[in-house]
């Protein structure tokens, strides 16, 4: 039995097992998970089709379901099978062209045709909780609603006007500072500082792990240092007004020194099927600091309180700021590592200090280049 490392694509169409057929003819595979708000879980197969089967007998549906999964035989040691499942994507993108003779389907979890992102709809919503919202529109457009915040704030007022309910979902989100990820049959919400305070799970070493390019990025375009919401009350004829001023922010928060290797092995764990080390939790100080800036982010939106005016000032200023540090990186396919995964990062000086949280990772097979596996990372802001 062979025990090379190979890369296998399961492919599911409109719940018929097509793998058989058509695996010979895949020249290359490309999934991408998010937990980007305004992006959405996407999926791509390329054929070889000299012999035109795709775009004769064989040619694919726009709004067909797809449904995939990767399987690595072999691959962090003999004999194991690691299987990563996709999920149900709706097809919303054929290609073909030549020469060569190629064939590319392209699929999204919820596809174009889908009246949650193509049907404009207006209603005003009034003193009704975020989580109401989202579970009314999820519900009418036929998801489950997967709610992951302990702050459900009372809108006491928005106008859905003539938008997608996509698009309005999006704008509430934003509104309550919380990130929205839609799957093939779930909206999921959930509030970014509460996966942010989840431990990391594993520690990316340079020179190891498979990691053969990175990127490291800090910048000072939009970062704001304040935020300050205003809005007045006509019925109590009251200005509200509040300024959120965070104390000790810093776009990533870590160690000490130059933060490389440890000498110490014994002292390591290690994931049994990953081979990375398992993160570490000790305390790490602030290293890479805000620039020195003095913009106020201005918000003039309606709010019932200063309470609420607060929450809306944190979850703004977070929104604004949360990109200014980040990273890329890449390595030898890992379909073990996903988006929403908290990680540390060891070997690469001052970028150590953060804890940092993958926000999209895409698996990318070739047939002549195998398995790869690119994740975007954000540092992780500390204390808002």
């Amino acid at each position: 039995m062979s025990t090379a490392r190979r890369t296998e694509i399961i492919l599911n169409y409109e719940g018929v097992d097509i793998t058989a057929d058509v695996s010979r003819f895949i020249t290359g595979f490309q999934y991408s998970d998010v937990t980007v708000s305004d992006e959405m879980d996407a999926l791509a197969v390329n054929f070889e089709n000299v012999a035109g089967l795709w775009s004769g007998g064989w040619f694919p549906e726009r709004g067909a379901k797809l449904q995939a999964a990767i399987e690595c035989h072999n691959w962090f040691k003999p004999g194991e099978t690691l299987r990563r499942e996709c999920g149900t994507f709706e097809i919303d993108d054929i290609t073909d062209e030549g020469p060569p003779s190629t064939f590319t389907i392209s699929a999204l979890a919820v596809g174009i045709t889908h009246p949650i992102r193509r049907q404009e709809n207006s209603q005003p919503w009034e003193n009704i909780p975020v989580r109401t919202i989202l579970n009314e529109i999820a519900a009418k457009n036929g998801f489950e609603l997967k709610w992951y915040s302990n702050y459900n704030p009372t809108i006491d007022r928005m106008d859905q006007d003539s938008e997608s309910d996509l698009a309005f979902l999006r704008k509430v989100c934003d509104y309550a500072g919380l990130r929205l990820k839609i799957t093939d049959n779930a909206i999921v919400a959930f509030r970014g500082e509460e996966f942010d305070a989840n431990p990391p799970e594993l520690t990316i070493r340079r020179g190891v792990d498979g990691l053969s390019h990175y990127r490291f990025n800090a910048s000072s375009a939009d970062v704001y240092s304040a935020c300050s919401v205003s809005y007045y009350d006509p019925a109590a004829n009251e200005l509200l007004e509040y300024l959120y001023v965070p104390d000790g922010i810093s776009g990533s928060r870590g160690g000490q020194g130059g933060g490389g290797a440890s000498s110490d092995k014994g002292a390591r764990e290690y994931d049994e099927e990953t081979r990375m080390e398992i993160a570490q939790t000790t305390s790490r100080a602030p290293e890479i600091q805000n620039p020195a800036i003095g913009q106020v982010l201005k918000i003039n939106q309606r709010v019932s309180s200063l309470a609420e005016a607060e929450e809306l000032a944190k979850a703004s200023l977070r929104n604004k700021n949360m990109r200014q540090v980040k990273a890329t990186l890449d390595f030898m396919g890992n379909i073990k590592l996903y988006s929403g995964m908290n990680v540390l990062v060891e070997g690469f000086g001052r970028w150590d200090a953060a804890p940092w949280q993958i926000e999209k990772i895409i698996h990318d097979y070739t047939k002549s280049g195998g398995l790869r596996t690119t994740a975007e990372l954000r540092g992780i802001l500390n204390g808002y």
